[in-house]
């Protein structure tokens, strides 16, 4: 298992979140998304909502709130959603 890059997706996390358990893809305790590793973009910039930067990954959460891998069956769920 790896992270999932979303990186020039655009996502909706509670919607992505509900078509992965309908998939059967147990998601307990959120999802996360982590793009700290980017930089910001330019100043006036106009990013979409729910826009994520090159390199951003997605994990699911542990009871600890702590990031762990998404299995890979999740990668072509990830790959099809379309936010509403």
């Amino acid at each position: 298992m790896s992270p999932i890059d979303v990186g020039g997706l655009t996502i909706t996390l509670h919607q992505l979140q509900e078509e992965l358990i309908a998939a059967g893809i147990p998601i307990d305790h959120g999802l996360i998304i982590d793009a700290s590793h980017e930089e910001l973009p330019p100043p006036g910039t106009l990013i979409p909502p729910g826009y994520f930067p090159p390199g951003a990954l997605l994990y699911q959460a542990d009871a600890n709130g702590q990031r762990v891998e998404l299995p890979p069956e999740a990668e072509a769920i990830v790959r099809a959603h379309i936010p509403t």
